[in-house]
């Protein structure tokens, strides 16, 4: 997820899991988060609606997510039959 992370930069499309598609506002960057204690990336990113949104990774607690991909992974039965349809 490390790599993955360290890909976006502004203006980057990416998904969190079923989630998305997000619009970096703001590079990750890595840094101290909760009170000094771990190291994580911290980013924003805009949803389809116009809400920012806050996302933190830290490699320790990497199962509580965000799954950031930098491509849709998940797909509605609607939009998995439009794929197909392609």
């Amino acid at each position: 997820m490390k790599i993955i992370i360290e890909k976006i930069e502004v203006g980057t499309q990416f998904w969190d899991g079923r989630y998305g598609p997000f619009v970096c506002t703001q590079k990750p960057e890595f840094q101290k988060v909760n009170d000094g204690q771990d190291e994580g990336y911290f980013w924003l990113g805009k949803d389809s609606y116009g809400s920012v949104c806050e996302f933190l990774w830290i490699e320790k607690y990497s199962h509580y997510g965000p799954k950031v991909y930098l491509e849709q992974e998940y797909f509605s039965p609607e939009e998995l039959k439009k794929a197909m349809l392609k």
